[in-house]
């Protein structure tokens, strides 16, 4: 019978007939995974009045007569790894709709060692002081666009960073593929990537920008050659980066904030990203 009513409802969709519902009742658990993003982590003294783009999404399908419950279960620095690891021992047989944000941590992780290792940075207060230094240089034009450009030829040359986009197709098919082997049925939307890094090109750091910007493009192209052959619907966020009121980011030298994780305004964006996937299904 779940069969047959799969069936129908995508015909039904093929040819852009109303749809009532996807699902059969009224009652929609709800599962959040993913990294901070997805958590809705927000930088020291700051927090997410409206709440996070899944406390969002629970009132987006309220308001739409739904009753739902909704799991969290995402957690900061999350990577692919983690998340398989995690899956292990979560239920999420009975998840009507699953939302994830992951795979941005992998390739995160690899960027800052690689940076480090250029910059011959050893630990994190070093780091923050660099940061200040970089920030404080590039206002003032002090970085020429030769050094700006030798920075990204030895950042293009990385292994760690090469290794991680090539392992990034594998790893998120193993991901969506644990996530179905627990529930086949569930709408699976997975958000994908945007420029954390977008900001650098109003400091004057083109090259830098242009880098970054290419690897964020690789990373959505693999994201969609993922989901040519598996069961999952793209949540297009990849805008976000480019428009830092988006972000935990303010460029006054008084009160230097650069945290590229969504603000409130951020995580409406995202929400309204994802229902979008779900209005022929409600």
């Amino acid at each position: 019978m779940k069969k047959l009513f799969s069936i129908v409802l995508s015909l039904l969709v093929c040819l852009n007939l109303p749809v009532s519902s996807v699902f059969a009742s009224d009652k929609i658990e709800y599962v959040a995974l993913g990294d901070s993003i997805a958590s809705g982590f927000q930088p020291n003294e700051m927090s997410l009045k409206e709440g996070n783009y899944s406390d969002l999404i629970k009132k987006y399908l309220e308001k739409k007569g739904k009753e739902v419950s909704l799991k969290n279960y995402a957690k900061p620095g999350q990577t692919t790894q983690g998340l398989k690891d995690q899956l292990e021992d979560l239920d999420i047989s009975k998840a009507d709709i699953i939302t994830l944000s992951i795979g941005s941590n992998n390739m995160l992780g690899a960027f800052t060692f690689a940076m480090l290792d250029i910059m011959g940075i050893e630990n994190e207060i070093k780091a923050k002081e660099t940061i200040k230094e970089i920030f404080k240089d590039t206002k003032g034009g002090l970085i020429s666009s030769f050094k700006e450009k030798k920075l990204v030829k030895k950042l293009k040359n990385a292994n760690i960073l090469n290794y991680a986009l090539i392992r990034l197709e594998k790893e998120l098919e193993s991901v969506v593929d644990n996530v179905r082997s627990k529930n086949k049925d569930a709408v699976v939307i997975i958000t994908n990537f945007y420029n954390p890094y977008a900001f650098v090109k109003e400091l004057g750091l083109k090259h830098l920008y242009k880098y970054t910007n290419g690897m964020i493009t690789k990373m959505n192209d693999i994201l969609e050659k993922v989901s040519e052959n598996k069961d999952f619907l793209i949540a297009d966020v990849s805008f976000i980066g480019e428009d830092k009121s988006y972000l935990n980011i303010d460029l006054d030298e008084q009160c230097l904030l650069i945290d590229p994780h969504p603000n409130q305004k951020g995580h409406e964006a995202m929400s309204l990203a994802i229902e979008k996937n779900l209005e022929n299904r409600i």
